[in-house]
């Protein structure tokens, strides 16, 4: 099966095919560097339009999951009890405060 991707800017809207190993990432345009997204296939391929459906909630937690309490708080920030949409179950997540959590991702990147 041939894979496309679709720039998301829409000045550009560059389409490009990819190796199949590609489709679960996301990849900057060749063109112009912003996102880029599983392109519609011409067949109207559903499973592409479910991995891009899937993708975008990976990235956008709110459209996956609904906030129901705040478990505990601590140094690092705060586990809260969710409601996860997809499998209609209850999930605990751990929210790192911002200064955290750019702290520990400069530390991986170093």
């Amino acid at each position: 099966m041939e894979i496309y991707f679709l720039c998301s800017n829409p000045d550009c809207e560059t389409r490009f095919k990819v190796d199949q190993v590609h489709a679960g990432r996301q990849l900057p345009c060749p063109n112009c560097g912003q996102p880029c997204y599983l392109a519609p296939n011409a067949d109207g391929d559903e499973k592409l339009s479910h991995l891009n459906q899937a993708l975008q909630e990976t990235r956008d937690l709110s459209l996956r999951y609904t906030e129901e309490e705040e478990l505990a708080q601590g140094g690092m920030g705060k586990v809260v009890l969710c409601r996860d949409k997809t499998i209609g179950r209850s999930v605990a997540m751990k929210v790192m405060q911002p200064e955290t959590a750019e702290a520990s991702l400069n530390a991986t990147q170093a």
